[in-house]
C-alpha cells in the first residue's frame, strides 16, 4: 500500500485534470450542516446499539443486528437520495435502476468471501490435515490467508486478457457478475460438503481441499470485484461519483454484516447446514440475476457501447 501511494503521488501529474475535478464540491454554507448530520447519524447509531441491547439483550445479537442495519440502513438512503436528487437526469435514473441488482448481488458474493478470516479460518484449523505429501512438511492453517493473494497475483493477468479479448462479446457485464455469484454459490456448496464428511477429530480433509475452495473463490472474485468497481464508475451519476463509489464498498460491509447477522442467529446448526444454506440462496440469487438479465442489459445499453469502444 505505501508503494502504491507513492507512485500514485510520483505519477499523478500524468493524469489528467478531469481526475482532480470535482464534480459536485460542498459549499461553504453546506458543511456546518454536512457536520451537524454526521453528528446526528452518530447519535442515531448509538441509540440504535442501546435499543438492540435492551430488545435482545445479548451483546452478540446487538453487534450483529447493527453491523446488519447500519450499512444496509446507509445505502439505501445513498439510492433514495441519488434517485430523488434533481441533479441526476433521467437517463442516470436509469442507470441507477441497473445498479441496483449488481449492488445486491455483489452483498451476497461478499456474504460468503468475506469468511475467509471466520468459518473458513476455522475449517483450516480443525478441520484440515495440513500435512503436505513431500519430505513430511506442513502447512499451517495462517497460511491459507494467504492462498487468495497469491491466486489474485497469478489469475488476474488471464482474466485481464480473457475480458480485453471479449470486450463487447460474451460475458458482457451483468453476466460476469452472473457468473460470479454462481462461482461463489458453489464454493459455498463445498465448504458444506467439507464440513460434512471432514468433520474434525479423526475425520480432517486433505490439505488441497481448502486451497482449493479458495482458488475457485479468488477467480470469481476476479469476475465481480474489478468489473464492479469500473461498472460503478460508469453506472454513478455524475453529480455522486464519489459517493457511489462508496455506494459500493457499502456492499462489502453489508455482506460482511449479513453474514454476521446469519451466524448469530444460526449457532444451533451444523457449519455444513450453514453453508449449504448459503450455497442455495447465492445460486438462487444467481438465477434471478440471469433472469433480469436482458431488463438490466437494456438499462446501461449505452454505458456497454460506450466502454466496448
Amino acid at each position: 500500500m505505501a508503494f502504491a501511494l507513492a507512485a500514485f503521488v510520483y505519477g499523478r501529474h500524468k493524469l489528467s485534470a478531469f481526475a482532480f475535478t470535482v464534480p459536485n464540491p460542498i459549499r461553504p454554507e453546506e458543511r456546518r450542516r454536512l457536520l451537524l448530520g454526521s453528528l446526528g447519524v452518530l447519535a442515531a447509531i448509538g441509540v440504535l446499539v442501546a435499543l438492540l441491547q435492551v430488545v435482545t439483550g445479548s451483546l452478540v445479537n446487538t453487534v450483529a443486528t447493527a453491523g446488519l442495519l447500519v450499512p444496509v440502513g446507509a445505502a439505501v438512503t445513498y439510492f433514495v437520495v441519488m434517485f430523488r436528487s434533481p441533479k441526476v437526469t433521467a437517463r442516470e435514473r436509469t442507470h441507477l435502476h441497473a445498479y441496483i441488482p449488481l449492488w445486491i448481488g455483489a452483498v451476497l458474493f461478499f456474504m460468503i468471501t468475506e469468511q475467509a478470516a471466520g468459518k473458513m479460518a476455522t475449517f483450516a484449523e480443525s478441520n484440515t490435515d495440513l500435512r503436505l505429501p513431500l519430505f513430511d512438511w506442513s502447512t499451517t492453517a495462517e497460511a491459507y490467508q494467504s492462498v487468495n493473494p497469491a491466486a489474485i497475483v497469478l489469475l488476474a493477468p488471464l482474466i485481464g486478457m480473457l475480458f480485453t479479448r471479449r470486450a463487447g462479446r460474451f460475458p458482457s457485464t451483468i453476466m460476469k457478475f452472473v457468473i460470479a455469484v454462481l462461482i461463489v454459490g458453489l464454493s459455498a456448496l463445498m465448504l458444506g460438503y467439507g464440513f460434512q464428511i471432514w468433520p474434525g477429530g479423526q475425520h480432517l480433509s486433505p490439505w488441497w481441499f481448502l486451497a482449493l475452495v479458495y482458488v475457485i473463490q479468488t477467480v470469481a472474485e476476479l469476475f465481480l470485484t474489478p468489473v464492479g468497481l469500473a461498472t460503478t464508475t460508469t453506472l454513478a451519476p455524475k453529480s455522486f461519483a464519489s459517493q457511489a463509489m462508496g455506494l459500493w464498498w457499502l456492499s462489502v460491509a453489508a455482506g460482511q454484516g449479513v453474514a454476521g447477522f446469519i451466524i448469530a442467529q444460526t449457532e444451533d446448526i451444523s457449519d455444513s447446514t450453514y453453508y449449504y444454506g448459503l450455497g442455495v440462496a447465492t445460486l438462487l440469487m444467481a438465477l434471478v440475476l440471469f433472469a433480469v438479465a436482458p431488463w438490466t442489459q437494456r438499462q446501461m445499453a449505452d454505458v456497454e457501447a460506450a466502454t466496448a469502444e
